[in-house]
């Protein structure tokens, strides 16, 4: 198919299905980062990515625990990562996701296309905004007599270098470009959990919430711990004893001939 080298399989847990149904159980765990797809790319989104679509593409996998424990990252990276986990639903596979210690920013982000968020009684969720950093170091250079003079072809060519000031025309454009993304990260919010998108936009003030106000909220479905994941999951495929697996990387041959 043209597909990467399938992942190794490894036994969590096994079960006693007579048709060798699976649930994979994928970790999300840090800080979202990478470039890439699940074909080529570095860190969390070539990692997850590709666990995703193996879960979505084996016949035998009939759904997927996602345990998330993310303070966010950046905002390509969750969104890439969230579209895999619809490609699971997609495929017919339930999705239920279970939250350890966060899932804030990019860890919501992800975790809101699944079928159904269960976390802990102290995890803590929410962040959902966009924030840019931006250092200016001019005054700093200023002091120890560097000049630095940019030769540019157009006036915005070293917009948001650190060497000088923004202007005020500046700031505005990047506030236009992260109020976009947070409309952006608002509609997903709404849209995978069922809510109003206004009722997201007043949750949406950059605070966590405990997992009590999140359930109020609507942002998380149930609280509990890993065994209410897999109890969801076993109700909503009407299995009573799958064989719970998740992925290691592909077997090497090569590098184990050297």
């Amino acid at each position: 198919s043209g597909d990467s080298i399938e992942l190794v399989e490894k036994i969590i847990s096994k079960g006693t299905d007579e048709l060798g149904r699976k649930i994979a159980l994928i970790s999300v765990s840090g800080m979202i980062d990478g470039v890439g797809s699940r074909f080529k790319g570095s860190g969390m989104v070539y990692e997850t990515s590709r666990r995703l679509h193996q879960a979505a593409a084996d016949e035998k996998v009939i759904a997927v625990i996602m345990a998330i424990d993310s303070p966010g990252g950046g905002l390509t990276a969750s969104d890439i990562i969230h579209t895999e986990v619809l490609k699971v639903k997609a495929a017919g596979k339930p999705v239920v996701v279970w939250v350890g210690n966060m899932a804030a920013s990019g860890g919501l982000y992800i975790a809101v296309g699944a079928d159904w968020i269960v976390t802990s009684p102290t995890s803590l969720v929410g962040s959902i905004g966009v924030i840019m950093q931006h250092m200016v170091i001019e005054e700093l250079l200023d002091k120890i007599g560097i000049d630095v003079s940019p030769i540019k072809s157009t006036g915005s060519k070293d917009i948001g270098s650190p060497f000088r000031k923004m202007t005020s025309e500046e700031k505005e454009f990047f506030l236009d470009l992260i109020s976009s993304f947070h409309d952006r990260f608002v509609g997903i919010v709404a849209e995978g959990r069922g809510l109003d998108e206004e009722k997201v936009r007043t949750l949406a003030s950059g605070k966590v919430y405990t997992a009590e106000q999140s359930k109020d909220f609507g942002l998380i479905d149930e609280i509990g711990y890993f065994d209410s994941a897999l109890k969801k999951i076993k109700a909503m495929t009407d299995i009573e004893s799958p064989t719970i697996i998740e992925y290691g990387a592909p077997f090497d041959f090569k590098k184990v001939m050297k």
